[in-house]
């Protein structure tokens, strides 16, 4: 990480800017420049996955999954504003996804309060409208209305106790980072557990070839995958041939994703509207076995 200083002072961007270099083993440079501050910060990382949730205490970004593949673009999202038109205007995309960033939304906005002069109550009935406000950029994602219900549970729990605003902020920004920890561990779980059974289910287990269906990767969730995770631990241990998608709406996410994470990858262009009762045929005709998320 090299730091350069700013000789002369220039209006702070709300955005991270990326660009992406494609490499021949398939993995990406990303190059960051932040013009949050008086100095630019350049970062060169080598990836081979794509993050749609960037985060640490006080700060989030979201990648703008409408420029993919062509361009990497991270959004810096500083309250619940700017949470709730990323999700309406789908920058983020997948369920787990949503309610990860609309919970970091609140929590980036309540770390940067300079003051609050209300209770520990009016903390709570502040947090709680907001999750309010944010389950309305997306009415029907269940996620994100489940995720604000255990939220304002906690919110409750905090407020009997607390004798200030402040600790129900930091009850709230505690429970929403552990949110994030928790749906990836709970992914790469996902991948494990799936793995390990289709390999134990099939008997060819060495040459494996996965139809998925559906936007299940780490652009959907807040990191690694839930249906694209167990294709991940498949080719992570060598044994994927073949990963097949069927769908692309509404921006590609899926292929884009599986071409991340593996070269063993196809996009199905006459198979968009596979689903419950096609899946059911191709099952019954060719001995095919299923396994859903």
């Amino acid at each position: 990480m090299t730091f350069i200083p700013n000789s002369k002072r220039r209006p702070v961007s709300r955005r991270l800017r990326c660009w992406r270099l494609s490499c021949s083993d398939n993995a990406r440079i990303r190059i960051e420049i932040d013009f949050s501050s008086s100095s630019y910060r350049i970062q060169l990382q080598m990836d081979n996955t794509l993050q749609s949730i960037c985060y640490k205490r006080g700060s989030l970004q979201l990648l703008d999954q409408r420029k993919l593949p062509l361009e990497t673009d991270y959004l810096n999202i500083r309250d619940v504003a700017d949470g709730w038109s990323a999700i309406r205007d789908m920058v983020v995309r997948g369920a787990p996804a949503i309610a990860i960033a609309a919970a970091l939304s609140l929590a980036v906005e309540v770390f940067h309060f300079d003051a609050f002069t209300g209770t520990s109550a009016d903390a709570a009935s502040f947090l709680e409208n907001k999750l309010d406000y944010l389950v309305s950029s997306r009415p029907t994602a269940v996620n994100l209305a489940d995720a604000a219900t255990k939220l304002k549970q906690i919110i409750s729990r905090a407020a009997a106790i607390a004798s200030d605003a402040n600790s129900v902020f930091q009850a709230y920004i505690e429970a929403a980072e552990i949110m994030l920890k928790d749906d990836v561990a709970s992914n790469k779980a996902i991948g494990s557990h799936g793995a390990s059974f289709l390999q134990h289910q099939l008997k060819n287990s060495n040459k494996l070839s996965v139809l998925t269906h559906c936007n299940t990767g780490s652009l959907a969730t807040a990191g690694y995958g839930t249906a694209l995770g167990v294709i991940r631990a498949l080719h992570a241990e060598g044994v994927l041939e073949r990963a097949y998608c069927t769908e692309t709406r509404p921006f590609n996410q899926v292929s884009i994703q599986l071409n991340c994470c593996s070269k063993s990858s196809s996009m199905l262009q006459q198979a968009q509207d596979i689903h419950t009762i096609s899946r059911n045929i191709m099952k019954q005709s060719f001995t095919l076995p299923f396994l859903n998320k």
